[in-house]
């Protein structure tokens, strides 16, 4: 699932939240009186007699959930929907169950429009729980690739400190950091590495000195994955111990950016 569709559904399960929710809460007796209105019900007050207490505790459910999926979707990950989605179905089935062995009462529009309505929390949470739509691999005449099990972006700079504290800072990581190498996280997952180089000369781009980054493609067989790139056109710039349990190669691509494939 995409960015766009995430932040779709959780804005319509909040608006659900939302309205259920501040009905709920600041106006119990009414929402207990004529919920859902628009014609329609009343699907509380056939349900027992009235409970302030309990109904209020609803609408505060409601509008907790409503924050939750609001915050979910304004983050850059999927972990907060993932979550948002899994209180979702959690409280949304065992409450569908329950109206569904209780439609003593209803007639037939209300009793149908009532359980439409009740899964349709259930129908906007189960995607969030579906893994991240993965890009599309390979490319004209290269349907599959090479298998790449990890890729992240490296930076030269002359101050670790000061370059990883601003980039994890930036995308809200952690680092993970070694004498002339840290490592930014975000989400769990490798993002960017950052390398020293007390001599880089950073770049004047767009007007002057092209900019000058690298990528580390981390693979599962480095032997099969160098003749590949070779193959493809790329020049080898340093040659690593591919007899080694880990390490890297450096190569350029046919533009003459430098890129490495790396192991272990």
């Amino acid at each position: 699932m995409n960015t766009t569709a995430r932040r779709i559904l959780l804005a319509a399960s909040s608006l659900i939240g939302i309205v259920v929710g501040v009905w709920a809460a600041a106006l119990p007796r009414a929402f207990y009186d004529s919920f859902p209105g628009v014609g329609l019900g009343p699907w509380v007050a056939v349900d027992g007699p009235y409970n302030e207490h309990l109904v209020r505790d609803v609408g505060a459910l409601y509008l907790a959930l409503a924050a939750a999926g609001a915050f979910a979707a304004a983050s850059r990950g999927v972990s907060a929907g993932r979550a948002v989605g899994i209180a979702w179905v959690v409280f949304s089935v065992p409450h569908l169950a329950y109206h569904v062995g209780h439609l003593q009462g209803f007639d037939p529009v209300n009793a149908l429009v009532e359980i439409v309505t009740l899964s349709s929390t259930i129908a906007l949470a189960i995607p969030l729980l579906l893994p991240k739509r993965a890009p599309t691999v390979g490319g004209a005449g290269h349907p599959e690739g090479m298998k790449i099990t990890r890729q992240i972006t490296v930076f030269d700079a002359p101050d670790l400190e000061t370059e990883s504290a601003f980039w994890a800072g930036l995308l809200g990581g952690t680092l993970e950091k070694e004498d002339d190498w840290h490592s930014l996280y975000v989400d769990g997952q490798p993002r960017l590495g950052f390398q020293l180089a007390p001599d880089h000369i950073a770049p004047d781009w767009p007007d002057g000195q092209p900019q000058q980054i690298h990528l580390d493609l981390y693979v599962d067989d480095i032997r099969s994955a160098h003749d590949e790139a070779l193959a493809l056109g790329a020049r080898l710039l340093k040659q690593g111990d591919h007899e080694s349990a880990e390490g890297f190669t450096v190569y350029a691509d046919p533009a003459g950016h430098p890129f490495c494939l790396c192991w272990g």
